[in-house]
This record gives structure tokens, sequence and C-alpha cells, in this order.
């Protein structure tokens, strides 16, 4: 009686889907990639059986959202569109997440005490939960959040994701969802300028848990096709960040993050650009003192970071499997991230806005910016009278000018009397922060 009662028909008409130009069109690839419509149409599963009367009864009595129907959540997303299983679109509340990771022993009440400062020996990664749902999917098919969301207790942790994650798998499980409880923690931005989220309605799309996890061909060695699942997220995700509209990047630490080097990440993060997806940067307990330590001690490592985003090369990031590699090196290459642009024949725009240098600029553009957001967040929440007197907000200004001043760099030249201008006022900056050797040096320049 806990199944999911959303019939599908499985006679809907795909043949209006956009084609996908980043198809793999080598005849010998042993990985052949397909439509994204179709991936999606491929992994449709049979109609659940029509609720019976004691199901719809039980459904009014405890407002069981298994039984009583979809979750409800702000914004637009309401069903899963045409060709795409629901599960692909589910996501999972922070504190279902944590109570589900701590009762299969992934979380352990330490690292929830401490807020993700534990010792890094004693915490599980994300590879460590890949393993696990990997196991479970084995044995019934089904997605974390599909398992949970037939739980008569614990399906009002699942509904329809309204923010997508984006996150290395080798980051800690503690990390994340204290990343993400800081997250919904926030006070609102000033003006309405980003969307208020709060924690008992905003289910974040978090891989391991959205996924069937390489079901139901788990196991497949390289020399064998992928999972219908696995070649569906490859071809879909974009479609999925298009329809969340909203995505996070864990940056687990301060120094040359992990989700820099791996591809798969820069790949989302270049997706979020092209279906317009707001981008932002969270950070857990231990990055984010970091954080707030560069602004009231030095700009030292603001720079560093900055250092380490200017170096982000997507053709030399880390992938697992070089399939994968070979798919996302062949859209970067021949079909780009231009936003607008998924649809129709070339245009200059498009054509510009592919291969390696255009896309690392992207991703360079699209970090920057979210890292100046995360700085005004976290300004945000510091109290009216804190704010006025510490140096936050004049740190704050010179990241702000700093990654202005990259950007023109990159884009006119050094020498160009803009970028003079900017360099001029970012030292100015700097001497009110009491950096004199870099005010000094910017001076000089």
């Amino acid at each position: 009686h806990y199944t999911h009662c959303t019939t599908r028909d499985d006679n809907d008409d795909d043949s209006e889907a956009a084609s996908n130009d980043g198809s793999i069109e080598d005849p010998d690839d042993v990985w052949k990639i397909t439509h994204e419509e179709q991936g999606m149409a491929m992994l449709r599963q049979r109609p659940a059986p029509a609720p019976t009367d004691a199901c719809v009864a039980i459904a009014d009595l405890v407002r069981c959202r298994c039984l009583g129907g979809a979750a409800r959540r702000p914004g637009r997303l309401k069903m899963a569109p045409q060709g795409m299983p629901r599960h692909l679109l589910q996501g999972i509340t922070v504190d279902g997440m944590r109570e589900y990771l701590e009762g299969h022993g992934l979380l352990t009440k330490v690292d929830a005490r401490e807020g993700g400062r534990a010792a890094a020996s004693g915490r599980k990664t994300g590879y460590d939960a890949q393993a696990h749902a990997n196991h479970a999917s084995a044995l019934d098919g089904l997605s974390i959040c599909e398992r949970i969301s037939r739980s008569l207790f614990s399906s009002r942790h699942v509904g329809f994701a309204n923010v997508y994650v984006c996150w290395p798998l080798s980051a800690s499980l503690s990390d994340l969802v204290d990343a993400l409880e800081s997250f919904v923690s926030r006070p609102a931005e000033p003006g309405g300028a980003s969307p208020t989220f709060h924690r008992r309605d905003t289910y974040f799309w978090v891989c391991t848990f959205s996924l069937r996890q390489h079901a139901p061909q788990l196991g497949m060695a390289l020399s064998h096709a992928p999972s219908l699942e696995h070649t569906a997220y490859l071809e879909g995700v974009g479609l999925i960040i298009e329809l969340i509209e909203h995505v996070v990047v864990l940056l687990d630490r301060w120094v040359a993050p992990a989700l820099l080097g791996r591809a798969h990440c820069l790949r989302e993060i270049a997706l979020s650009y092209e279906r317009g997806a707001r981008l932002d940067l969270i950070m857990g307990t231990r990055a984010g003192g970091a954080f707030d330590a560069a602004f009231s001690q030095g700009f030292d490592p603001l720079c560093s970071l900055l250092d380490t985003i200017a170096s982000i090369d997507i053709w030399e990031a880390e992938c697992v499997d070089p399939r994968d590699k070979r798919y996302l090196l062949h859209e970067a290459t021949f079909h780009g991230y231009a936003p607008g642009l998924t649809l129709g024949p070339p245009t200059a725009e498009r054509l510009a806005g592919r291969g390696r240098p255009a896309v690392n600029q992207q991703l360079r553009v699209l970090l920057r910016g979210a890292l100046v957001r995360f700085g005004r967040a976290e300004a945000a929440r510091l109290p009216f009278a804190e704010r006025c007197a510490s140096r936050t907000v004049n740190r704050l200004g010179a990241l702000t000018k700093e990654v202005e001043v990259r950007g023109l760099r990159e884009k006119l030249g050094s020498e160009h009397a803009t970028t003079l201008s900017a360099i001029n006022a970012l030292a100015g900056l700097h001497k009110a922060n009491g950096d004199l050797a870099r005010s000094e040096a910017l001076y000089k320049e």
C-alpha cells in the first residue's frame, strides 16, 4: 500500500523533443549517447497500480505524501515534464538527509555536534554514500529519495527539488550537511535579490540521493555500456538544472577546493550559465571560518582562492570514467555553454562561446561572481552594529573590486585605461584597509 500512486502514460509523444548537439558520432564507440529526451523516455517505469480505497483512506487520515500525491513547494515546478521520469526531479530536505545518513552510519553524532570540524580520518565521504546507494539500489532499483518517499513517517522530507547541489564526492558528508544547513539559515538579501529558502520546504537535488545509482546494470565494468540512468543523467542534467533554477556549489576547503578540479562539477557550473540558473557558493563550518578569517585578518587567502579560480581548465580536470571525459570535452568543444542557444543552427555568439578558452573563461566569471555573492551573504549574517564597526564591509568592497580588475585584465589587458582606473580604485581600498604593501604595488603599476 505504500507505493507511489502517481500513474504515467507510457504512450506520451516525444517527437517534439529537441536533439542534442553534443552526441558522439563514432560508430566504434561502445557508449552510444542518445537524444536527451530519448534517454529520459528509456527510463520510464511501468505505471504504478492505482490506489485502493484503503490507500486513499489512509492518505486522507495521515496526509502521507507518498500516497496523497506530489509534495508541494514554492516555485513553478509542480510536475515532471513530459518524457522525464519523476524520480529524476526528486529532492530531499537537509533534515531528511541528516536523518538518513545518521540512521545508516554514514554521519556520526560527533560529526553532527561538531558541524563538520571532526577529524578528517573519521569522516565518511561522498564515495562512501555512493557505495551504500549502489548496494541499496541493486536490491530494489530505487533511488534513496524514492525509498524515503514510500516511507509512512519520512516521506515529508522528499519533494520536487528546488535547489541543485554541485559537490565533489571526495568531500565529507558532514561538510555537505553542515553547508546545506548554513545555506537554509541565511538571512534574506536586501531588496529580495535572492530567493528565501526555508529549512522545511527546501528540497536539495543531490546525485547520491536523487539518482538510481547505476541500476539496473550495477557493477558493470568500463568495457560495458553504462547504465541507462547514468546516460540519462549525462544528457538530461542540463534540463534538470533549468527546471530547478538554482545551483549551489560546495567548496569543501579554502585552499584548492576539490570541486574546481572535477570535470563533472565544472560542467554543472557551466550548465547553470547555459540554462539561466542562479549560482551560489556554500561552505561548511571549517571553510566558512577560514573565509571569515580572511576578511578580518588579511586579503592573501582571498587572492589565493581567486588565483585557483583563474587556473581552472576543464580539459585538465579529473574524471573517473574516461568515456564521461570524452563526452564532456566533445560537448564543450562543439556545443559550448552559451545561454539560450541549446536549439537552432549555429550562430556567431554560439560559435564564440564554445571551445577551451571560452568555456574556461565562462567558468572563471561564474565562480568569481558567486564568490562575491557569498561574501555579501556572510556579511549580512553580522548584526548591523558589528558590520559597521568591523572591516568586513571594506574587505568585501576590495574583493568586489579585485574580481572586477581580474576580469578587465583578461578582457582588455592591463594597460587599458578602464583597467588602470579600476586598479587605482582597488589600491585606494587596500590603503583604507591597512594593506599598504598591496596598495603600493598597485599604485606603482
